[in-house]
């Protein structure tokens, strides 16, 4: 963990800097979710680095510290204030202002942040695990192809039911907002989705076949499918995904204070090398949204 001392200040929640990423946005599972038309899904991303956290933006309509539009990735500091739509986010220094946490009550914090994004869907995941496992077995398939197509039949489970999740939340939110939910939105929900893991499902796809194939050599059938699918969550949810999340992480080059710390309602210089940043930093993140009545954020 990189100590800072820093809190992003929401209302009464404080939001420690400096121990993961921070990401602000409209969905629930953002560490800060924000309502308003004006606040992306994913909106802007807050990194831990060896100089301090770095507010890095992800959105159309922009985010602004102190008055001002960042346009790079931009070094935060005590008594900054974070602007995105019409709500203000205050950077502060200091312990958080509540009684001494519950030894674990962090873990228990980040274990009901993932229960809600992918509880249900690994749920179903073993189901469906199962039926594909069991299902080739019963036809007289050798353990290696029933792992694979337990493997299948539970990634198809878990994406598909992420993807119905995701899809009916922008379209409630489209409709709130009095705008139509067509394609191209349907298309950007699912372009994020495929970007929420990147590289790190081609890894699991390699891992979690010979997860169930082992299990079902050693365990039998239904307990070698569960204790299979277990150990390959443990390891995507774990390492895997850690280094995925790393490696996106080390994308962002380490700040120049002198060149990013600028607070005062100047431009913040932009220069060939932070547009070649940002050009870089766009494929990773959030699909540019095209201005129009049909907008897709």
């Amino acid at each position: 963990m990189i100590a800072t001392g820093l809190y992003l200040v929401h209302g009464t929640e404080k939001v420690l800097l400096g121990d993961r990423d921070v990401a602000i946005g409209r969905l629930p599972e953002c560490a800060v979710a924000l309502d308003g038309w004006e606040v992306s899904r994913r909106h802007a991303r807050i990194i831990p680095t060896a100089a301090g956290p770095v507010l890095v933006d992800r959105s159309r309509f922009g985010t602004f510290v102190n008055g001002t539009r960042v346009i790079a990735p931009l070094l935060l500091g005590s008594g900054d204030v974070i602007r995105i739509g019409t709500v203000e986010l205050q950077v502060a220094s200091g312990p958080p202002p509540a009684a001494p946490a519950r030894p674990g009550a962090a873990s228990g914090a980040r274990l009901r942040e993932w229960w809600r994004r992918y509880g249900p869907s690994e749920v179903g995941g073993a189901v469906a695990a199962l039926a594909g496992s069991l299902g080739a077995l019963g036809l007289g398939s050798r353990i290696p192809v029933a792992a694979i197509s337990g493997t299948l039949a539970e990634v198809a489970w878990f994406y598909l039911s992420l993807a119905a999740r995701d899809l009916r939340y922008e379209a409630r939110q489209q409709q709130s907002a009095g705008r139509v939910f067509d394609r191209r939105a349907a298309t950007d929900v699912l372009r994020n989705l495929a970007r929420e893991f990147g590289a790190a499902d081609a890894v699991d796809l390699l891992v979690r076949p010979i997860c169930l194939g082992l299990g079902l050599a050693t365990l039998g059938r239904v307990p070698g499918v569960l204790v299979g699918k277990l150990v390959a969550d443990g390891l995507f949810y774990g390492p895997i995904l850690a280094i995925w999340h790393w490696r996106r992480g080390r994308r962002v080059p380490p700040p120049d204070p002198s060149r990013l710390r600028q607070t005062t309602g100047a431009e913040l210089p932009l220069g060939r090398l932070a547009e070649l940043h940002l050009r870089l930093e766009a494929e990773d993140a959030e699909q540019p949204e095209v201005p129009s009545s049909n907008r897709n954020d």
